[in-house]
């Protein structure tokens, strides 16, 4: 009997990292690692937090109105929120199987074509594909394909947890995906969240910032 394959031992923190990172000045590579870990990670949250102020209405304060549409379309907005990450998924699907010299022109005009057309017929409204539009483009800032879906996995189960239990349920989601990666271990008992935990400052600093190596 073959074993399954192993990844070496790594981070979270590993997969957001890119060769440009050390080509690039320290400065730059300093910037564009801080700017994709932050945009990456909000792609968990920036559906689920908008939908939970989508619920909460006439709650919100006069300079968080514009959160709540005007119009909400004619399915619930859950269900076009849900439509628009499996319409995220075929396009993704279609592209795959489509020769690499129109790949990208087919991912366009085809997002272009089937949004304006859901918009039109009442399906969507143009607040879920924002949202849903700025999620699919940061999934593109790292490139590991697993990480991606695994965010993507976060992301529904917290809609779905929101439109269950509001806000306690986004709390009791955070908390879980939390310890979901608090006690996920490597091969070697390395944490996953290293160098958060254990915390390592140095680490943790080398994680965001580049700093020039002396030359001896």
């Amino acid at each position: 009997m073959t074993r399954p394959p192993r990844l070496l031992p790594t981070s979270f923190f590993d997969f957001l990292q890119e060769t440009n990172d050390f080509y690039f000045p320290p400065f730059t590579g300093s910037y564009l690692r801080i700017i994709r870990t932050f945009v990456f990670v909000s792609t968990i949250f920036i559906t689920p937090v908008w939908y939970m102020l989508f619920r909460m209405g006439d709650a919100l304060p006069a300079w968080l109105s514009f959160i709540v549409p005007a119009d909400t379309g004619e399915l619930p907005v859950i269900v076009q929120i849900y439509l628009t990450e499996f319409a995220l998924d075929v396009l993704k699907l279609a592209s795959l199987t489509t020769p690499s010299t129109m790949s990208n022109s087919l991912s366009i005009i085809g997002g272009l074509l089937l949004g304006d057309f859901a918009v039109q017929t009442g399906w969507l409204i143009p607040e879920v594909i924002f949202y849903m539009a700025f999620t699919a483009i940061s999934n593109f800032t790292q490139s590991n394909y697993e990480l991606g879906y695994a965010f993507k996995y976060f992301r529904m189960g917290l809609l779905a947890l929101v439109f269950f239990f509001g806000p306690w349920g986004l709390l009791v989601g955070v908390v879980l995906i939390l310890a979901l990666l608090v006690f996920m271990r490597g091969i070697c008992g390395k944490s996953y969240l290293y160098p958060f935990i254990p915390f390592d400052p140095s680490a943790l600093a080398r994680l965001f910032l580049r700093v020039r190596k002396k030359e001896k």
